[in-house]
Parts: C-alpha cells; sequence; structure tokens
C-alpha cells in the first residue's frame, strides 16, 4: 500500500475515483487489527475529510476490541447517509461486529466473515484467548453426560434386580453413582469464569442491537445466529451462508473487482502488527461547490435604507435616507 510516487501515480488510485463516483460514496481502506487508540485514528480521519454522501469502507482484519469495533460502526453511521461495507478477505470477530453497522454488505469471492462469540483470555494464560461459548459448551456437555449416566445407572439397576429393588431406591443409586462420577468434574468449574463468559457474549449481543437499529441490514434471528450458532471462532461465513443472515448483500460490480484486484494481497491477508495498520481514503476528496454570488444587499446608512418613503400628504413622494427628517423651508410672509 506504501506509494512513494503519491496517491495520482498508485494503481488503485483511478479505480477508487470510479468507484467513488459509481456511489457517491468515500472510500476509505483499513487493513490491521481493531483495538484503540486505531479506532481514534480512524474517526479523526473521517473528521477531516470533505465528505461525499456514502461511504464504501474495504475491512481486511481479524478482529480485535467490540469497543473499538462498536465506535468505528456508529462514527460511520452518524457521518454518512449510507454507510457500505466490501469484504474483500477476511473480516473475523470484531470485524463482523463493523458489519453489521452497514447498510449494505459486499462480498468478493474471496471475502469471509466470522461468528460473533466474543473471546476473553484463557484462565492461567497470559497471552491465549477462548471463545466466550467454550465455558457454555463445557456445562451444557457436562450436563448431557450426567443424565445420560444418571439414567443408565438407574435403568441397569431397575433390570438386573428383576424388581426387588424398589424405583425409589433404584434412584438414589444411580444418583450417587452418577454425584461420585461428575463431582470432581463440576468442582473444576469456577463460577467467576462462568459469569464473564456470559457477560462477554451479552457485548456482542448488545453492540450488535444498537446498530442494527440504525442499518436494518439483519434477519430478525440474524444476531443470535451469529453468537451462538456456529461451533468454531474461525467458521468461514461466505456469500451463501451470509444471504441467510443479512439482508442487503451482493456481490461486487466490474469497478469494485478491480479495486480489489488493485489492492492485491492487501485486500485479502490481515495485517496483524497494530504498527503496521493501513488506514486511508483511497479516493480523492471530493471538491467543494464554489459558493453562489449573491445580489448586493441594499447600503444601510445611519440605519435608514435608500428606499422610497411614503407619499408626503403636503406634497410630491420624498426619496433618500434622509427624507423623512428633511426640514421645512422657511418662507418669508406677511
Amino acid at each position: 500500500m506504501t506509494n512513494p510516487a503519491g496517491r495520482d501515480n498508485a494503481p488503485w488510485s483511478s479505480v477508487a475515483d470510479r468507484v467513488a463516483e459509481e456511489l457517491d460514496a468515500d472510500v476509505f481502506f483499513y487493513n490491521g487489527p481493531i483495538q484503540p487508540p486505531l479506532d481514534r485514528q480512524f474517526m479523526a480521519l473521517c473528521r477531516q475529510r470533505k465528505k461525499r454522501t456514502n461511504v464504501l469502507l474495504i475491512l481486511v482484519t481479524l478482529g480485535g476490541d467490540p469497543d473499538s469495533a462498536y465506535r468505528m460502526a456508529r462514527h460511520l453511521q452518524a457521518h454518512y447517509d449510507r454507510f457500505l461495507l466490501y469484504v474483500t478477505g477476511y473480516c473475523k470477530s470484531a470485524g463482523t461486529l463493523v458489519a453489521l453497522g452497514a447498510h449494505e454488505l459486499i462480498l468478493g469471492e474471496d471475502g469471509e466473515l466470522g461468528p460473533l462469540d466474543v473471546q476473553m483470555s484463557k484462565q492461567d494464560s497470559l497471552w491465549e484467548q477462548q471463545s466466550g461459548l467454550t465455558v457454555n459448551a463445557a456445562l451444557t456437555a457436562l450436563q448431557d453426560k450426567a443424565y445420560l449416566a444418571f439414567e443408565s445407572f438407574f435403568l441397569e439397576t431397575e433390570e438386573r434386580s428383576l424388581g426387588a429393588i424398589t424405583v425409589k431406591t433404584a434412584g438414589d443409586i444411580a444418583a450417587k453413582l452418577t454425584i461420585g462420577l461428575f463431582a470432581p468434574l463440576y468442582s473444576q468449574v469456577d463460577p467467576l469464569h462462568v459469569g464473564e463468559a456470559a457477560r462477554a457474549m451479552q457485548v456482542a449481543d448488545n453492540y450488535g442491537r444498537r446498530l442494527m437499529m440504525e442499518s436494518k441490514n439483519l434477519d430478525p434471528n440474524g444476531l443470535h445466529h451469529l453468537v451462538t450458532h456456529y461451533p468454531s471462532h474461525g467458521f468461514v461465513i461466505d456469500m451463501e451462508e451470509a444471504t441467510t443472515v443479512f439482508e442487503q448483500v451482493r456481490v461486487p460490480t466490474e469497478s469494485e473487482e478491480a479495486l480489489a484486484a488493485a489492492l492485491d494481497d492487501s485486500a485479502i491477508e490481515p495485517q496483524v502488527d497494530p504498527k503496521r495498520t493501513v488506514m486511508k481514503f483511497l479516493s480523492k476528496e471530493m471538491e467543494q461547490p464554489e459558493l453562489v454570488s449573491q445580489p448586493p444587499i441594499a447600503v444601510i446608512a445611519d440605519g435608514l435604507a435608500d428606499v422610497p418613503i411614503p407619499e408626503n400628504p403636503h406634497g410630491g413622494a420624498k426619496t433618500g435616507p434622509r427624507a423623512s427628517a428633511a426640514r421645512p423651508t422657511t418662507q418669508s410672509g406677511a
């Protein structure tokens, strides 16, 4: 993306301007993680722009901070009439949260979104992350296994006793066996960690609902689907899958495809190092229309305009800024 020769000589400059004209939109490119202070830099760059009516954001990212993603999407919603998101490559996690704020989604052939299961720090680990769904999935699996174990112990006890053991006694035996088997596993579950996971999942849900109120580009059940439906954080949401979740989603036009091709690998592979994040407007800044000259305003003299004065009952009409203050002529008389 770095081009020492300047924007006008960059391979993407002319096609970016063409896309801007076709959509009446500023074309903005962002490749990198979504996190502070990059979100503030993103918004500051947008505020300095002489804006067109709409904006086309080309977003390439592996995700990041949901708070930052929400700020960026809300900023574009507030400062443009229409926000379009062009997914040319990886646009995962927090990138999908930004997508919820777009009025229209454009998915290229290599474009893919991801689920919205918020990532949280893994216990006893400084660097590793885990999905907020992992804890819920673990509890659900334990519950299912415990129920199946109880059922198996109960039925086998009844069957093998040939009726010599009552139902109550068989239930007590099955319960004790199940508790003895699963108690060590449940003792490893930290209630605070379970609560943290639940709150982490609410972050995506709450931010998503607020963005949807403006974009109106999600199926009524689409948000819940994105948060809870997928089995892994890296699950691929391609064009076919996206059409089942989003209302306004389309393939790119010829000009938009040409723009992605001009950006080459930077439109597909996300930057991981925040220091190498690329954020810039690809289209040239819109020229401001010249101000239409206004007709001259009546000259004011001593607070009175040079306009006609109503007819004098003692003579003809008098005009002029001081007409109303004219003194009568002194007459000699008898």
